[in-house]
C-alpha cells in the first residue's frame, strides 16, 4: 500500500501530465492558420518574411500576420504561466497535506505514549484483622492502588460507607477530603501507605459491618478519587463496592451491571 507522501507525489504527477496534455492540444490548435478570407490562398512554405508575404498578399498582410504571431506567443506565455502556477499550487497543497499528516501522526504517537505510560488509580483491597484461624474479626476500610506506569498525585477523595437497599451513586457522596501536593501514588504502590481509608464522617466501618451481620442490610463503599497524571491531566475514578462478608467487591450482579458505578477516565 502506498504511503501518504507517495500518493501525494502520484497525484502531483497526474496533475502535471493533465496540464501538459492540455497545453499540447492548445499549442497544436495554435498552429492552424488563423487568417482566412473567402478568396485568399495560404502562404507558401517559402513565405518566411514580411517582404515575401507583402509581395504575395498585399501591404496589409505583414502587420496582420505580426499581430497574429504576437497574440499566439502571448497565449503560449499565458499557458506557461498558468502551468507554473498550477504546479506551484499543487506543491503547496501537497506540502500542506504532508504537514497535516505529520502532525496527525505526532499527535497519535503522543496519545499512545500517554495511554501506555499514564497512571490508573483504582480501589484495591479491604483492610481487615484476622484471628489465628483466618477468620475476619474486624473490617477497617479500603485501599487504592496505581496500576499505571507513572506516578499519580491525589487531589481529592470522596468516600462513604453506607447501609442501603440499592447501590448508591458515587457522585452522591458528600464527604470530601483534599490532599496536599505530596500525596503521590507511585507505580504499583498501595495508598494510603500505612493503613487504609476509614469512614471519614459518620458511623465507623466496624459498626456498619456488625449492623450488616445483624439485619442483613446491604453495605456499600462508594465515592470518587481525583488525581493528576504525570502529563498534567486531571483524571478520576468512581467506585462502588458491596461488602460480601469479607471484602468490598464489585462482582455482585447489580453493582457490576451498572458501568457508571465503577467508571474511570
Amino acid at each position: 500500500m502506498l504511503s501518504f507522501s507517495q500518493r501525494a507525489l502520484l497525484a502531483l504527477a497526474l496533475v502535471f501530465l493533465i496540464y501538459t496534455f492540455a497545453w499540447n492540444q492548445s499549442y497544436a490548435q495554435g498552429q492552424v492558420q488563423v487568417y482566412s478570407e473567402p478568396n485568399a490562398q495560404p502562404a507558401s512554405e517559402a513565405a518566411e518574411t514580411c517582404d515575401v508575404r507583402r509581395a504575395e498578399y498585399g501591404s496589409e498582410i505583414c502587420a496582420q500576420w505580426a499581430s497574429i504571431v504576437t497574440a499566439r506567443e502571448n497565449t503560449q506565455a499565458t499557458w506557461w504561466g498558468i502551468g507554473v502556477n498550477t504546479i506551484g499550487m499543487a506543491l503547496l497543497i501537497a506540502t500542506l497535506f504532508a504537514n497535516m499528516y505529520s502532525a496527525f501522526l505526532a499527535r497519535k504517537a503522543t496519545l499512545a505514549t500517554i495511554s501506555s505510560e499514564r497512571p490508573h488509580v483504582r480501589m484495591f483491597t479491604t483492610m481487615k484483622t484476622k484471628d489465628e484461624k483466618g477468620n475476619v474479626v474486624a473490617t477497617h476500610g479500603v485501599t487504592f492502588r496505581n496500576y499505571g506506569r507513572t506516578p499519580a498525585r491525589v487531589k481529592r477523595l470522596s468516600i462513604c460507607y453506607k447501609l442501603a437497599d440499592i447501590p448508591p451513586d458515587p457522585e452522591s457522596c458528600s464527604v470530601i477530603r483534599s490532599y496536599p501536593d505530596d500525596s503521590v501514588i507511585t507505580h504499583e504502590e498501595l495508598w494510603p501507605y500505612k493503613g487504609c481509608v476509614p469512614q471519614l464522617d459518620g458511623p465507623s466501618v466496624e459498626s456498619l459491618v456488625e449492623e450488616h451481620k445483624i439485619n442483613g442490610k446491604r453495605l456499600f463503599v462508594y465515592g470518587k478519587i481525583n488525581y493528576v497524571d504525570a502529563f498534567g491531566e486531571e483524571r478520576f475514578t468512581r467506585f462502588c463496592r458491596e461488602f460480601d462478608g469479607r471484602n468490598f467487591s464489585y462482582n455482585l450482579t447489580d453493582v457490576n451491571d451498572q458501568q457508571s458505578l465503577n467508571y474511570a477516565t
